[in-house]
């Protein structure tokens, strides 16, 4: 049996960032009530190793207004994509500011979409004054991890094994290893 390891933790800064257009074919917008469906949906293809789960209601009441992103199919209107900017308060981000469930339906990635829904969340987090906010994530989600790098996203080495982690993370998706640059505001 596996041991689980902790999540990776990124942190981010304040400054802005820019939110592409959506590609031709789909539209960005924020989630509804009743897109609890939809999304569920999204979650069982974009993550089937979790088996259901009824995450919807909960990341709905903690998101922050207008930071709940949803990508849709111009097409079919189905939800292809998500992120949101949420607030979930953990010991080292007391004020809970953070992008929250980044998800591309299978058969949609390779789109730029991830990259413009996670852009979407960062942006708000940003646009709603955060000096800092936060992100967990896994060592394999290594899509996930080069569209936080791209935006501005940074390691947080809060335990002693995230130096070997990071570095094979780094090594894995081509990015150097930058511990230095890396720390914490106010560390």
């Amino acid at each position: 049996m596996t041991e689980k390891k902790e999540s990776l933790e990124m942190y981010r800064g304040p400054l802005p960032v820019p939110v592409p257009d959506p590609p031709k074919g789909y539209a960005l917008r924020t989630a509804v009530p009743d897109d609890a469906g939809a999304y569920a949906d999204l979650f069982a293809a974009a993550y089937p190793e979790f088996g259901p789960r009824d995450l919807f209601g909960e990341l709905y009441a903690k998101s922050l207004p207008e930071g709940f992103f949803a990508v849709v199919a111009a097409d079919t209107g189905m939800m292809v994509a998500s992120a949101a900017a949420a607030l979930f308060p953990i010991d080292r981000y007391p004020e809970g500011a953070s992008l929250q469930w980044l998800m591309v339906h299978p058969l949609h990635r390779g789109m730029g979409l991830g990259m413009l829904v996670s852009a979407a969340a960062t942006d708000r987090l940003v646009e709603a004054g955060f000096p800092c906010s936060y992100l967990l994530t896994q060592d394999p989600r290594h899509a996930g991890i080069s569209i936080y790098f791209r935006l501005g996203w940074r390691p947080s080495l809060y335990q002693a094994d995230m130096h070997d982690r990071w570095r094979a993370v780094c090594r894995h998706i081509g990015r150097g290893f930058s511990p230095d640059e890396w720390q914490l505001p106010g560390a």
